[in-house]
């Protein structure tokens, strides 16, 4: 059983996927994160309003779906979880899919999410300017471009918050567990 999870950035993905893993006996979570290019020459790229260019991972391009389908294909034990903003908008990737959920969470507590994840570090910036700068510019138009029209190829919509999850976990959980 693959089972995919896309929505937006800091939507609750991530999250659902591991709640999920932690209930089903050997499921295995692949990260999409896993298989950005990350490589300037190739692009893909944006310029953000203070001129800084950068890496875009707001664009489906950005991943390597061939080694990610590689990676699907090869987890052929058990359950496997596909998670990443991406897993309905790459096609070879949606096809690996026996079943598709897309988290859904309001732009405004996406935004607010992120901004204190990023904060924390770990990621391109602390700097709460270049988080929202980097927000608005990149991540709220490749949501609107890429990752929200794919929500209609989904079979479910899960709300990525905390009653949201609560409420779709065991309907998921039944269709990762054998009757």
């Amino acid at each position: 059983m693959v089972l995919g999870i896309a929505g937006g950035s800091c939507s609750g993905k991530s999250t659902l996927a591991r709640l999920l893993a932690e209930s089903v006996t050997d499921a295995k979570i692949i990260g999409l994160d896993a298989f950005y290019t990350r490589d300037l020459e190739r692009g893909p790229t944006l310029t953000l309003s203070d001129g800084t260019t950068m890496f875009d991972f707001n664009s489906p391009s950005a991943i390597d779906a061939g080694q990610a389908v590689a990676a699907i294909v090869a987890a052929t034990e058990g359950t496997v979880i596909v998670e990443g903003l991406f897993t309905l908008a790459i096609e070879p990737i949606r096809a690996t899919l026996d079943y598709a959920v897309f988290v859904h969470l309001d732009a405004d507590l996406r935004a607010i999410r992120r901004l204190l994840r990023d904060m924390k570090g770990g990621r391109m910036s602390t700097d709460p300017e270049f988080i929202a700068r980097y927000y608005i510019e990149s991540a709220r138009v490749g949501h609107a471009k890429f990752v929200e029209p794919s929500r209609m190829l989904a079979d479910v919509v899960v709300t990525g918050d905390e009653p949201g999850m609560n409420e779709a976990l065991p309907g998921l959980l039944s269709r990762l567990t054998p009757a």
